[in-house]
């Protein structure tokens, strides 16, 4: 198995993510198994954005590319 490659800790609202990079394209899962989402830089899929999804594990896979820098900003409420 593989370590999570960020921890929020707390239950979120919300989480977006950005994919920085111009031509890796990076892989989402939220179980560690399972690809959730894709953030292609040459697509309008660079920007992914959950509302209203309770996450606290992300993990990241670079698809292609060396490597990328991704943002992640995620919320809630108290």
């Amino acid at each position: 198995g593989y370590g999570c490659d960020l921890i929020i800790p707390f239950l979120t609202q919300g989480v977006s993510f950005f994919n920085e990079d111009n031509s890796a394209v990076v892989e989402i899962s939220f179980n560690g198994t399972t690809v959730h989402d894709e953030l292609n830089p040459t697509l309008v899929t660079r920007f992914g954005n959950y509302e209203n999804r309770q996450v606290s594990l992300i993990w990241f896979r670079l698809k292609s590319g060396a490597s990328a820098v991704v943002t992640v900003r995620a919320w809630a409420t108290p």
